[in-house]
């Protein structure tokens, strides 16, 4: 049943089909290469030498895929390439079949994606724009189905579906599998178990009223045959002895009865509401039943309503039900979890998400995917995200690999299509360079039904560089790699194949005395020192991670936002460097933080730096201004209201002519206070200070631009707007640049003009609220295109010095702040071993 907002929406989309049908459907990225969908799918192309992860039966092992038609047609370990067919050398990538993301909203119209239901009327097939360009920056994931439903706010909205990533141009060609589940939710609205009890009972009554009417249906239906059977007896036996001719006339009107009845079936049917005929599917098994439920207590009634009822039941979400999980396993339902990964706020009813459950249970059989429970289209691009923080969290690489590739097909019921690399199937196939759950490691190849999506210019030359240290994925065993102890001498040596030193892992030892590093030695050269020796092997030790810029969810504490000019306060006067958020990030590698005066005043203070886990944890309280030209430092009831009102300001700073103060002081105070200012400023004019400069848009980045190069000082841009535009400008005048984390609406973009800035020559620092905040961003980065040393750098010294922090890296004479990880921290699936900060253990493992 269509609401009138997609009815509508479908009669316009039906419109503009019929005018672009006309057109040969074409796009102009290089990366997405294709013209002609149908001459692509006939073109016989043999993909060969890769590392095939082929999720069935056949393992994986190294091989080629023979595509034709849209089909596999032939996959192994020797397969013949037919003559004339177009052959891809992979050597070194690692092939998987085509991402599956379990909940998304690509191919959605704006409206459709916050459009919810109680009675399950809707149908997001009715709500498909079939010439939304989103998909691209999914196919560049590598993911090429995507299960889509209504919003999670809705107790029962209707039907989901499968779709296809790719540019399709028409409604059926994007559809895989229509009505594949019906959706449901527990626990999103309202926010008491009270709450979440009435949304059982109300989801049971739903279901047990349309199974008495189903009962009555049939037994009608039983009536209705048994009177005509008795009929069709009376009328043979008056009938008996009536001629050929006459028999003939009563088999053509018991004919035209039998139809009649049909019809009148058919009528009845007709006459049940919309969510009854759905409800009916589901209590026949004829469609799953997917529930959204995070809480232990509402997870407790689901599954006894499921079992109770006998309905096919698919539990989604699952963020608060440690208390549960042994149930969950026994149930042996299959659920789809996430977001294990939240891009920013999460919503009330997954505040303090905890899956701890999910490492034992994504180690037994039961049945799984994963999730990014996205907002929105573009969202579903941090699937492998999510995937490597499930890796994080303790489940296994191949059980994980298994949750977006066949285990998800299999619980959405395309596992006949998709989800495997196998002969018959559709060829929805991916290829990456490197591990395909490494969020940095770049897509090569990505098809969807046999027609090439998306190709990046990675070499398999450079693939098999990047993978030479590594063998097959699927079911490896690694050794764990060696940590420090808990309790570590004065002083002692620290020796591994892999230091992070100036952005590149170099074999060395670093000689640690009296919380200071003495001494850095290259090479496997013997150490003759009487020191205690830590030999770590191949474990990779960095210097402590950078968030350049951060309140540490202080913002509110820190800002005072009485005067735009807010030259005086100073940050660290206000932060608490304990607080949950910094101990997280402490946990997570961060060591040095910029904390930050924030952006709503237009000169907004000073930045300084703090060593998390540090005794003094004030490293200098003094190491950047800030200064403001964003919107979010304009207001009506105060100067400046305007970006011309701010630069005015800020160029009177400069000149030493502060605007007069409106707030009331003693006037001894105010004269401190505005000393204080001017000095502040007059720190940045005289070179011993840095300029962080915030600005979005082009002008407000043209306007920081002109105000450095004016006065001459040195400044690095805070920005998320299109940065790129001015890179030349920027290099010029030895800008860097300071990259707040992705804003949950534009990836790609953003992403191309952080990358064409750096190219340029901007060093680059990350911003954020959270380690996960920084490291994310860093990583696809690199997945985009960002050389692997340059995000090292951002992560580390680099990145401090961009907003001026001095000596923080491995070098001799900075004090001993390090962290030993599980693998890179680029690989989000990477976690810290050990935090060192002053050359003793904080935060072990």
């Amino acid at each position: 049943m269509q609401s009138p907002l997609t009815t509508e929406r479908i009669k316009r989309l039906g419109f503009f089909a019929l005018v672009f049908s006309v057109f040969t459907f074409a796009l102009n990225d290089a990366s997405f290469a294709f013209d002609d969908n149908e001459a692509k799918e006939s073109q016989v192309v043999v993909l060969e030498n890769a590392t095939i992860h082929s999720q069935s039966t056949a393992g994986t092992f190294v091989g080629s895929v023979v595509v034709k038609d849209g089909k596999i047609t032939a996959v192994g370990a020797k397969v013949k390439a037919p003559k004339d067919a177009k052959v891809i050398d992979l050597t070194g990538c690692h092939l998987t079949p085509g991402l599956i993301e379990s909940r998304g909203k690509l191919w959605l119209t704006t409206a459709a994606i916050t459009e919810t239901n109680t009675r399950g009327e809707l149908n997001v097939n009715d709500a498909i724009d079939p010439w939304s360009e989103d998909w691209r920056e999914l196919a560049s994931q590598g993911i090429t189905s995507v299960y889509v439903q209504q919003s999670s706010t809705g107790s029962m909205g209707g039907y989901g579906s499968v779709l296809r990533v790719g540019p399709h141009g028409s409604v059926d060609k994007i559809i895989l599998k229509k009505e594949a589940a019906v959706q449901a939710s527990i626990g999103t609205s309202g926010a008491t178990s009270k709450d979440r009890y009435a949304q059982v009972q109300a989801l049971k009554r739903l279901l047990e009223s349309a199974k008495k009417k189903d009962k009555k249906s049939d037994a009608k239906k039983t009536d209705d045959k048994d009177s005509k059977d008795k009929k069709d007896e009376k009328a043979k036996s008056d009938k008996k002895d009536a001629d050929k001719k006459d028999g003939d006339e009563k088999d053509d009107k018991d004919a035209d009865k039998k139809d009649a009845d049909k019809k009148d079936e058919d009528k009845d049917d007709d006459s049940l509401s919309a969510s009854t005929i759905v409800l009916r599917r589901v209590l026949n098994k004829e469609i799953p039943l997917f529930v959204e439920v995070h809480h232990s207590d509402a997870l407790k009634q689901v599954l006894e309503l499921a079992k109770k009822l006998e309905v096919r039941v698919v539990l989604d979400g699952l963020s608060k039900i440690n208390g549960m999980s042994e149930e969950l396993a026994e149930s042996g339902f299959p659920f789809v979890t996430g977001p294990l990964f939240e891009m920013g706020t999460a919503p009330r009813y997954r505040t303090d998400a905890d899956f701890g459950w999910l490492e034992k249970v994504s180690q037994s059989q039961q049945p799984w995917a994963l999730g990014s429970f996205a907002t929105n289209a573009r969202q579903s691009r941090l699937l492998r995200v999510q995937a490597a923080t499930a890796i994080r969290m303790g489940a296994p690489h191949a059980s994980v690999l298994t949750a977006v590739t066949s285990g998800a097909a299999r619980i959405l019921g395309v596992a006949g299509e998709v989800g495997s690399i196998k002969v018959g199937n559709q060829a929805d196939i991916a290829v990456f360079i490197g591990d395909p759950l490494d969020p940095c490691t770049p897509a090569r190849l990505v098809m969807s039904h046999g027609v090439v999506i998306f190709e990046s210019q990675a070499k398999p030359a450079a693939a098999k560089k990047a993978d030479d240290a590594k063998e097959k994925m699927a079911d490896k065993k690694e050794a764990k790699p060696a940590v420090l102890p808990e309790r570590l001498p004065e002083s002692y040596i620290v020796k591994s194949t892999r230091i992070l030193r100036k952005g590149k892992f170099v074999e060395g030892a670093l000689t640690i005395e009296d919380g200071k590093i003495k001494a850095f030695k290259k090479g496997d050269a013997a150490q003759k020192s009487k020191l205690a020796m830590f030999d770590l092997g191949d474990a990779i030790v960095t210097p402590g991670l950078v968030m350049a810029i951060s309140s540490l969810n202080q913002k509110s504490t820190i800002e005072d936002t009485t005067e735009s000019d807010a030259s005086h306060l100073r940050a660290v006067d206000a932060v608490d460097p304990t607080n949950e958020a910094a101990e997280k990030a402490l946990a997570g590698g961060v060591i040095h933080v910029g904390v930050s005066p924030g952006t709503s005043n237009t000169s907004a203070g000073v930045v300084g730096h703090i060593r998390l886990g540090a005794a003094d944890y004030v490293a200098n309280a003094s190491i950047a201004s800030q200064f403001v030209l964003n919107d979010s430092a304009r207001r009506r009831d105060r100067f400046p209201a305007s970006l011309n009102g701010q630069v005015q300001l800020l160029n009177n700073l400069f000149d030493g002519k502060p605007i007069p103060s409106i707030v009331y002081v003693t006037a001894q105070l105010g004269e401190l206070i505005a000393k204080e200012k001017l000095a502040n400023v007059k720190a940045v004019d005289d070179g011993d200070r840095m300029a962080v400069l915030a600005a979005t848009s082009k002008l407000e980045i043209r306007s920081a631009i002109a105000l450095a190069k004016k006065h001459k000082f040195s400044a690095a841009l805070y920005s998320n707007g299109r940065m790129g535009d001015f890179a030349e400008q920027m290099a010029e005048q030895d800008f860097g640049l300071v990259v707040p984390p992705l804003s949950g609406t534009e990836y790609d973009a953003y992403l191309e003009q952080i990358l064409m800035t750096e190219k340029a020559g901007a060093p680059i620092a990350f911003a954020g609220e959270s380690v996960e905040n920084i490291r994310t961003t860093a990583s696809l980065l690199v997945s985009a295109g960002l050389p692997p040393r340059s995000a090292l750098l951002g992560l580390t010294e680099g990145g401090g010095s961009v907003v001026g922090m001095k000596k923080i890296g491995l070098v001799k004479g900075a004090t001993a702040d390090f962290v030993v990880w599980s693998d890179n921290p680029l690989n989000l699936a990477a976690e810290p071993l050990n935090v060192i900060v002053d050359g003793q253990t904080v935060s072990p493992k």
